[in-house]
């Protein structure tokens, strides 16, 4: 689900690349999941307003456990 701010973030990336020659990075979110000897890692990456951030954050971390639990 694209929000309005991901969707003008991408945008103004499309931009900056054009303008500055920079390489395209890759904006769509990610998961990445590592195993350790006691732990199982989440590593999300996801565009957010950073005034927002730690609410996503949160959310997200809350939905995960949610799901783990069940």
């Amino acid at each position: 689900m694209l929000n309005e701010y991901v969707v003008a973030f991408k945008k103004q990336w499309e931009q900056i690349v054009n303008k500055f020659y920079i390489e395209d990075a890759m904006l769509d979110p990610t998961l990445a999941i590592s195993l350790t000897d006691n732990w199982v890692k989440f590593n999300l990456r996801y565009i957010v307003d950073h005034i927002k951030r730690r609410l996503t954050q949160h959310l997200l971390n809350e939905e995960i456990y949610k799901k783990i639990k069940d």
